[in-house]
């Protein structure tokens, strides 16, 4: 009996899992800077969910369409339609004073609907108002074969100048995507995940060289930039999400489960429960006859 003591907590540790991920998730809250759930599901403003009021809600501008879909990564719920004409956008009414410019993670799932532009952006606030400052995350041509919804570079740029890498991607429909920043290492970074494979880090990290100071940029824009206007893919947005930090795998891969649909989750992780729990009665009835 005393051999088979260690089984007890299989069980209630894989439980314990679900309640990991929600410790996980509100502690990345405090280094929230903005959030765009885009649950309205109708008209053009965009609330700003990350708890710092209404300084960065967002608006609207499509030339066609509604601007909303309900095609999205959990499979409730609604996404911002970005048609891919110039000037559709969401955008913010000034800068994101919130923003430190020390350290940034973007964070956003995407699903292209035809292929983007090289140089078409995801987010930016890039703006030539005392000098061109900012960032800007962006799409950008593949290293091989041509540019398509499963077949690109994503690459972050500083201050309209300043290189901070590339990463490829090659897999189509939804996919979450990441760009991180650490202004004291000069680190940029770039991550990938989806709804069926977990988060990994895409291309090498890129030492960015100089003081870059991302959080001095203009409006922030999901879908294209103040700098030119026509730098609009035509695409889906999801959970667009901005923070004062730079987010490890771990802290990642929780954000990534935590829009991976419910049911799905649910079934998973009750299965696990059940696989665990059929596997301590069977090797609890061996053991009572040993």
């Amino acid at each position: 009996m005393k051999k088979n003591m260690h089984l007890l907590g299989r069980t209630p540790n894989l439980l314990a899992c679900g309640a990991l991920l929600s410790l996980t998730l509100c502690s990345l809250r405090a280094d929230l800077v903005l959030e765009y759930n885009f649950d309205e599901g109708t008209g053009t403003a965009v609330a700003d969910s990350s708890g710092f009021g209404t300084a960065a809600d967002g608006t609207i501008v499509v030339g066609s369409g509604t601007g909303w879909s309900t095609d999205t990564p959990s499979g409730t719920g609604f996404s911002f339609d970005n048609p891919g004409v110039t000037n559709d956008r969401v955008t913010t009414a000034g800068a994101v004073s919130k923003l430190s410019g020390d350290q940034v993670s973007i964070v956003t799932w995407l699903k292209l609907e035809s292929a983007p532009g090289s140089g078409d952006r995801i987010l930016s606030n890039l703006t030539t108002t005392g000098g061109t400052t900012g960032f800007s995350f962006q799409f950008f041509s593949p290293t091989s074969g041509t540019i398509a919804t499963d077949n690109y570079q994503v690459e972050a740029y500083f201050d309209g100048a300043t290189f901070g890498g590339r990463g490829s991607v090659g897999v189509d429909g939804w996919v979450f995507l990441v760009s991180t920043y650490d202004n004291a290492s000069g680190e940029s970074k770039f991550y990938l995940g989806t709804q069926f494979s977990s988060v990994v880090q895409i291309g090498p990290t890129t030492i960015v060289a100089g003081d870059i100071a991302v959080g001095l940029g203009g409006n922030l824009t999901v879908g294209n930039t103040d700098l030119n206007l026509a730098r609009t893919p035509d695409a889906l947005f999801d959970s667009v999400q901005v923070y004062n930090e730079v987010l490890g795998l771990p802290a990642l891969e929780s954000l990534r489960l935590s829009a991976i649909p419910e049911p799905a989750t649910s079934v998973l992780l009750l299965g696990l429960c059940v696989g665990a729990a059929a596997a301590f009665r069977r090797r609890r009835k061996i053991a009572l006859h040993l």
